[in-house]
């Protein structure tokens, strides 16, 4: 492509002016969304062409960048793996906060099942001590009916003797 028209097709784009590196056989990449997919892409091509082409000057967002801060893009994720990575950055601490409060969840129904477990076992002694004190006292009163029965015999008997 011929500088002259390169530079026209770029004065349309609302880009800085790069006039001034248009001298002699000139490339142009052009990326809107990501800029490290074209750094990326001019990198491994030079890398398979022994460093050819030579980078000039580069626009990312408007602003002018030295070649080295191309080479310096390329060596980043492309942006959605950033933007992954930032937001698993960002969630991690809530994740977390989860794990504790689900922690916190276990805990409190393990110890509340403990404590069903202690109210059953005292519920379970405190019928045998009731089952206990009422055969107890059935024995003392089937035993006092029979010392009255027997207490009634001895009277009658007594009252016979005398009689």
């Amino acid at each position: 492509m011929k500088n002259r028209l390169a530079l026209r097709a770029l004065a349309e784009m609302d880009l800085p002016d790069i006039a001034e590196y248009f001298r002699g056989p000139t490339g142009l990449v052009l990326g809107t969304e990501d800029p490290v997919i074209p750094a990326k892409t001019l990198k491994e091509f030079a890398r398979e062409n022994d460093d050819r082409p030579t980078l000039k000057v580069g626009v990312v967002q408007d602003r002018i960048v030295a070649p080295e801060e191309i080479l310096r893009l390329a060596d980043l994720p492309p942006r959605e793996e950033l933007l992954g990575s930032i937001a698993g950055s960002l969630t991690a601490p809530v994740s977390g906060m989860v794990s504790v409060l689900n922690g916190l969840i276990r805990d409190i129904t393990y110890m509340i099942g403990e404590v069903a477990k202690a109210s059953e076992a005292a519920g379970a002694e405190v019928a045998a001590d009731s089952a206990e004190a009422a055969a107890g006292a059935a024995e003392e009163a089937s035993g006092d009916d029979e010392d009255e029965a027997g207490d009634d015999e001895d009277a009658a008997e007594s009252e016979e003797s005398e009689g």
